[in-house]
């Protein structure tokens, strides 16, 4: 496997030493801490920084512009950063256990993605431009406070999954809407199929 070119390692190198404060104060070995990424033709694809307590996105990832998959679970992100769009190839989401509380309508730009990641937040909804990410197949939304979802998501044709928790709650429309897209193939996994 060739080695990463010299504008990746440094953008490496930058990323490592931001966040080197918290890998120092590593020192219990059953810890879920994890700092890594996968490279080929000496490009990175793709980088995990999960479980580090950090409440924002190095500025650095923007610059890996060949990245498919981003895993930043396990943190303490607010909100979805804007710096995600300048990744044009990202296929593979995973903000899970943070503290979002709202998917931006920007998320559309991300015209690539196929899974998205998002269980364990604080979302009560997703928002309909979601529909335009024609090539989603996977979305993980369980645990959330999720009451209602956009009819925009029947215009996910390839949508396989969708997990989420079913709530009592759960406005009627919302229901209509997953009884919809099981019939057009797409498992909802979620207390719905436990009737």
């Amino acid at each position: 496997m060739p080695e990463l070119n010299q504008e990746q390692k440094k953008i490496i190198s930058k990323i490592e030493e931001k966040i080197q404060h918290i890998i120092k104060e590593e020192t219990n070995y059953s810890s879920n801490k994890n700092v890594y990424f996968t490279q080929n033709e000496g490009l990175v694809l793709s980088i995990g920084l999960t479980n580090l307590n950090l409440k924002e996105l190095p500025d650095e990832v923007e610059k890996l512009n060949e990245l498919i998959a981003l895993d930043f679970s396990r943190n303490l992100l607010a909100e979805i950063p804007e710096l995600l769009l300048k990744l044009p190839k990202l296929a593979v989401l995973n903000l899970s256990y943070n503290q979002i509380a709202r998917i931006p309508d920007w998320i559309e730009k991300l015209v690539l993605l196929r899974d998205i990641k998002l269980n364990n937040n604080q979302l009560y909804t997703l928002p309909r431009t979601i529909g335009n990410c024609k090539l989603v197949r996977k979305i993980y939304l369980q645990n959330n406070q999720i009451h209602s979802l956009p009819r925009e998501l029947l215009e996910l044709k390839l949508l396989e999954e969708l997990h989420l928790d079913f709530r009592a709650s759960m406005h009627k429309t919302t229901k209509g809407i997953l009884a919809q897209l099981e019939s057009k193939g797409c498992k909802i996994r979620s207390d719905y199929n436990r009737r």
